[in-house]
């Protein structure tokens, strides 16, 4: 007759094995639907590679498919101009020239606070953008000419620096930011999609120990400038949120109360009224189909 000891073993380990059976099955089952997935996935991809190759492989080795076409001699001329100036923007980024007039600034100066960094919005100034400009090809075909062009651009300056005047942290060196161009008139969240969607917007940024300094394309907003013009800065997490902001007719805009705990400002500026272009804005809206949503807007 077995003691108890013996069956009290017996029935623990018999517990044990069919413990292990379970995980065992459950795991198969696992990577029998992870396989399955796998498969699908990669069936899928081999499918999309089959009908468009070239459009996949564009994107692992751009350079094999993004060919450049010999720069005009403006442009050339304009890139050895950029790199003979000691204009920090110049310098900012070696693949991304702007040579910034220096004579066409409107001095700015307001200053906003938040979550212990002080925001100066320092000028409007107009400058010179070297963009690439597709002249042939698609991305989606695979095979694209691009081809360096002058653009005529006008920028918003903004610094960025603690409050308590002291060095940069790394947290503050490390917060992306998203600008919020707004014009009165128009829902911010689809005026905003709108004009961060057009082609060739050129920001840059430099910092020293204390300050970082934005240059912020708003050449877009140029058409309207008839009307009350803002730019606002979030952090870029914000970016998508459709409700951050209250705005009015009247061209008032505002953060949504306790919408925002991180970092952010606002600032209004004008552009001279010859950039005002009532027939490119009303083209822009059919384009956009943003004539039917925004003239009626109220908060």
């Amino acid at each position: 007759m077995k003691s108890n000891e013996q069956m009290i073993k017996e029935v623990t380990s018999a517990v044990a094995l069919r413990r292990q059976q379970l995980q065992k099955r459950r795991k198969k089952t696992v990577a029998v639907s992870l396989s399955v997935a796998i498969l699908l996935l990669l069936s899928i991809t081999a499918a999309s590679a089959a009908r468009n190759g070239s459009f996949l492989d564009l994107f692992r080795h751009p350079e094999e498919h993004i060919h450049t076409a010999s720069p005009p001699e403006e442009v050339q001329a304009l890139w050895e101009q950029i790199h003979a100036s000691d204009d920090p923007f110049s310098n900012a980024d070696p693949y991304m020239g702007v040579l910034l007039d220096h004579s066409t600034a409107v001095p700015c100066g307001d200053q906003v606070e938040s979550s212990g960094l002080t925001f100066t919005f320092v000028e409007i100034i107009d400058g010179k953008a070297i963009v690439s400009e597709r002249i042939a090809g698609s991305i989606a075909e695979g095979e694209m000419t691009v081809q360096d062009t002058i653009e005529e651009k006008t920028f918003a300056e903004i610094e960025v620096r603690r409050t308590d005047n002291s060095p940069l942290t790394e947290a503050d060196r490390g917060v992306l930011f998203y600008y919020h161009r707004l014009v009165s008139g128009y829902k911010p969240a689809d005026i905003v999609m709108c004009l961060t969607a057009e082609p060739y917007l050129v920001h840059l940024e430099y910092a020293d120990d204390y300050c970082r300094h934005f240059l912020v394309d708003v050449t877009h907003m140029r058409m309207f400038a008839d009307r009350t013009l803002a730019l606002a800065l979030t952090e870029y997490t914000i970016r998508l949120e459709g409700d951050v902001f209250t705005a009015d007719k009247e061209g008032n805009f505002a953060f949504r109360e306790g919408k925002i705990s991180s970092p952010h400002a606002l600032f209004y500026f004008d552009l001279p009224d010859s950039y005002a272009d009532p027939l490119a804005v009303k083209d822009y809206e059919n384009t956009h189909a943003l004539s039917k949503n925004l003239k009626s807007y109220k908060e």
